[in-house]
């Protein structure tokens, strides 16, 4: 036997497929500048943008302007029903997360310096002195742990930046603490020491030592004045006509560090 012979019949057509255009940065970069996600051309097909394998966003152009959040991206064309992925990814790297100071302002020295929040374990957190890495770097055990830079005692402002361990992306945290400088110690000065019965005629003086420095005079326990600052020319702050009493002045500043002068007993004797 022979077969006859049998004609099929029908057709099919050949379609072009998308052409495989290249993704132009591809970084990586961090989330903080991103990156422009875009390719080198593109012709008439929809293009979609994945970010780890999800769809995230779709045009025509292959342009997806700036991307920020962190991930993987790839872009896929479809024309004629066929769908290509397009050439290289774009990685856009996650930075630290911000953590709070528990004291931000002004203080005095030996204040502490912590941070809490949602600490990470491959993070390097950075002590920085106005402007500078002045150090230690830290880093915790377990996330979420505080992080604690101890008792600061150099003036100045200080700041903490973090550092990624894997990728590098650094963010410098919004809270600042500055150090203020203990005063000196005042000294307080009296034109005589006694007076005659008079009611007056006895001054008392300190010399300032910056304008940042408030000085006050306190008769035993009482203060007998405000907080007197020291003006642009640090001129002598008098107080005059004193009565008899122990008086001392008490000098401070705006990060709530104060200091004594010693004891002037104003007495009620004979003239100096």
């Amino acid at each position: 036997g022979t077969c006859a012979a049998v004609t099929m019949t029908g057709s099919f057509t050949l379609v072009q497929a998308p052409t495989v255009f290249r993704i132009v940065n591809v970084g990586p970069a961090c989330s903080d500048k991103g990156l422009i996600v875009e390719l080198n051309g593109s012709e008439a097909a929809t293009y979609t943008l994945y970010n780890n394998g999800v769809a995230v966003s779709t045009n025509t152009t292959g342009k997806f302007g700036l991307i920020q959040t962190e991930g993987v991206y790839t872009i896929q064309a479809t024309m004629n029903g066929c769908s290509v992925l397009m050439d290289g990814t774009a990685v856009v790297q996650s930075m630290p997360s911000e953590l709070t100071f528990t004291n931000v302002g002004l203080a005095c020295p030996a204040q502490e310096l912590i941070l809490t929040g949602a600490s990470q374990t491959k993070v390097g957190y950075e002590l920085w002195r106005n402007g500078i890495y002045v150090g230690p770097r830290l880093t915790v055990s377990t996330a979420g742990e505080a992080v604690n830079f101890g008792s600061l005692m150099t003036p100045g402002t200080y700041t903490v930046r973090a550092v990624s361990l894997t990728n590098g992306c650094w963010i410098d945290f919004s809270g600042e603490l500055t150090i203020q400088k203990e005063p000196i110690k005042p000294v307080l000065n009296a034109n005589a020491l006694s007076y005659c019965g008079l009611p007056s005629g006895i001054n008392l003086s300190v010399t300032p030592e910056s304008q940042d420095v408030w000085y006050q005079l306190y008769r035993g326990l009482t203060p007998l004045s405000g907080q007197v600052y020291g003006d642009k020319d640090l001129n002598t702050i008098v107080w005059s006509n004193v009565t008899a009493g122990n008086y001392y002045v008490a000098a401070g500043n705006r990060g709530g560090c104060r200091i004594e002068s010693t004891r002037v007993i104003i007495t009620s004797g004979g003239l100096n």
